[in-house]
């Protein structure tokens, strides 16, 4: 068996070919998969908590199911090789995966530019400011970044949102990536970010974090909730127990991270048994969520339930 051996962030082997940030991991591994079909599998070394998050991270990116892909996980920390059997490796039908993806986003993004340029302003009723609660099934599941492409969705409809963070949360942001603030809103990579909503906005994307007993009210009060949860297996629990805390919710959308869209009947199998109607869709992969992508898609499940809003509010 031959080998790909790439040492992720600090940690470098000697025997490792690269070293890497964890950003650039998939486009190398992707490259490598087109290029050298000769290799067996690829070997991360990693740190433990990567060790959970990477396959997921090059899964989403190469655009694999989820039963087809295999790689192993060296963690330095246990010394020991933690293989998850649930991912299948094969090098040719990776490549053959990864020109289906690039033409699939290629069409995509034809698309969405067709779909997106001609949209006149939504023009909301007087009065009307939408606000989208977001919440997550557990940590770590991408709650901030769903909050913020809703809000890149949001002004894709040309209306002026807001997103509204913690304000521990807010400085953590503002402190590390350049920001200005004026007026109560923190301006970073060009997306206004604020602790309140006592803005001049006319629509907001709050991110409540965890979902628990103590913000499921609130979450369930917003005019759509949005709740963020994994379909793994480990992941099922946590968005079993969210969803219980959701049964209020007046407009709700699941978004299922790191997740194909071959996982989502497990979604809507789990809401039913609830009986808790809601959308459910796919997170695309977002490196980079300031940068707005794959907006219509978000605004095939938000756009019918802020029309519903709009003719609620012209009653």
């Amino acid at each position: 068996m031959k080998l790909l051996w790439i040492g992720v962030e600090a940690n470098k082997p000697a025997e490792a070919a690269f070293t890497l940030p964890l950003q650039k991991v998939p486009s190398l591994v992707a490259l490598a998969m087109a290029e050298k079909p000769q290799y067996d599998a690829v070997l991360l070394d990693c740190c433990a908590e990567l060790a959970y998050s990477l396959p997921h991270i090059l899964a989403a990116h190469a655009g694999f199911q989820r039963q087809k892909i295999s790689f192993c996980v060296l963690s330095p920390q246990s010394a020991e090789l933690r293989k998850f059997s649930f991912f299948a490796l094969n090098f040719s039908e990776a490549k053959k995966a990864l020109e289906v993806e690039a033409a699939s986003f290629t069409k995509q993004a034809k698309e969405e530019k067709s779909v997106l340029l001609p949209l006149p302003p939504l023009q909301l009723p007087a009065g009307l400011l939408p606000v989208i609660d977001v919440v997550g099934s557990q940590s770590r599941i991408g709650c901030t970044t769903q909050t913020i492409c809703l809000f890149q969705a949001l002004s894709a409809l040309h209306l002026s949102p807001a997103v509204i963070l913690p304000p521990e949360q807010l400085g953590l942001i503002s402190s590390v990536l350049s920001s200005t603030e004026q007026n109560g809103i923190c301006l970073i990579e060009g997306i206004p970010f604020a602790a309140e909503m006592s803005i001049p906005k006319d629509s907001f994307v709050r991110d409540l974090g965890v979902i628990q007993s103590g913000n499921a009210s609130e979450a369930c009060d917003a005019d759509i909730s949005v709740l963020v949860c994994g379909t793994a297996p480990w992941e099922l629990p946590q968005t079993a127990k969210a969803l219980a805390l959701m049964k209020q919710a007046r407009r709700l959308i699941l978004i299922a991270s790191f997740t194909g869209s071959q996982e989502l009947p497990t979604l809507r199998s789990l809401l039913d048994k609830l009986g808790i109607p809601a959308s459910v869709m796919a997170a695309p992969w977002h490196p980079d969520p300031f940068r707005a992508c794959n907006t219509s898609l978000y605004l095939r499940y938000l756009t019918p339930l802020l029309r519903e809003l709009m003719q609620k509010g012209n009653q």
